[in-house]
């Protein structure tokens, strides 16, 4: 009797802590997987297995870290799956695919089709930055790369993105 009710003790606990981790990483890590994925099943069935399996097998302060490393390499495999023998670092498309922009296209269709232009890397970085809204330090460690490759890595991305999208907007001017 009392093993069944440290039983129940502990789920219940088990349920508080999946329900805080959910609270806490869910939104990024959903936007995250949705700016890679561009599908809402997608981003949502990996944002739930990820957070159910990694959020709650961690200390809560590394948890944030152990569930985008663990989001990073699901996409990568997600990638690697749909695109044959492509390597994880490519991009869901082509890399450095040419941006097709229409004179009626909208600045967001063509930011949309500039970051389509950019690398799978230079992407998920991004992603990770603005989407998932993670600090350089973080991105560093769900990468396994260093602080300063991220940084470099997010402004190279930037400008790359920001040039692109003057020479596709000053085409239409």
């Amino acid at each position: 009797m009392k093993q069944q009710a440290s039983d129940r003790l502990s789920s219940r606990a088990d349920l508080h802590d999946l329900r805080d981790a959910y609270e806490a990483h869910f939104a990024p890590l959903f936007a995250f997987v949705y700016g890679q994925t561009q599908s809402v099943s997608k981003a949502r069935r990996l944002a739930e297995a990820t957070i159910r399996k990694h959020a709650t097998q961690t200390e809560p302060s590394e948890a944030r870290i152990a569930v985008f490393r663990a989001a990073t390499w699901a996409l990568a495999e997600l990638r690697s799956r749909a695109n044959g023998s492509r390597p994880a670092d490519q991009s869901w498309e082509a890399a450095g695919a040419v941006i097709e922009p229409t004179h009626s296209a909208g600045p967001r269709q063509t930011l949309k089709a500039c970051l389509r232009s950019l690398s799978g890397r230079e992407r998920e970085v991004l992603g990770l930055r603005f989407d998932a809204q993670l600090s350089v330090g973080e991105i560093a460690a769900v990468t396994s790369a260093t602080e300063a490759d991220v940084a470099v890595a997010i402004a190279g991305a930037l400008r790359k993105l920001k040039e692109r999208f003057e020479a596709v907007d000053g085409e239409r001017r």
